[in-house]
């Protein structure tokens, strides 16, 4: 993903990556592999307690990282082949507030 973001001019907070993926591999689906739910799921719940469980802040750009991500996996062809649309992910990201401006989700406390 790092060749991917400097090749196309995206930026990558490397902290919210990492607690996106974290967060994601304690789910019971592939990593790749993504669906409407998983974006309300990570958003409104599993980010938010992964950050409580290993005592760290939210970092910021969370939203834009987990976009970012969407958009690497679609453009490279990784999403696994039974996840949902790259479209309809984005849409839920939009629903969840994800891409709302606010950049991280509630702090860890």
């Amino acid at each position: 993903m790092a060749r991917w973001a400097l090749r196309t001019g995206h930026q990558i907070n490397y902290d919210a990556l990492t607690v996106i993926l974290a967060a994601k591999a304690e789910q019971p689906s592939p990593l790749t592999k993504f669906c409407e739910d998983d974006v309300w799921q990570l958003w409104w719940a599993d980010l938010t307690a992964w950050c409580h469980r290993h005592r760290v802040q939210s970092p910021d750009g969370l939203g834009v990282t987990l976009y970012n991500l969407f958009e690497y996996l679609h453009e490279t062809g990784q999403f696994h082949p039974k996840s949902d649309t790259y479209r309809s992910l984005v849409i839920a990201m939009e629903g969840a507030g994800a891409l709302s401006g606010s950049s991280s989700v509630a702090p860890a406390s």
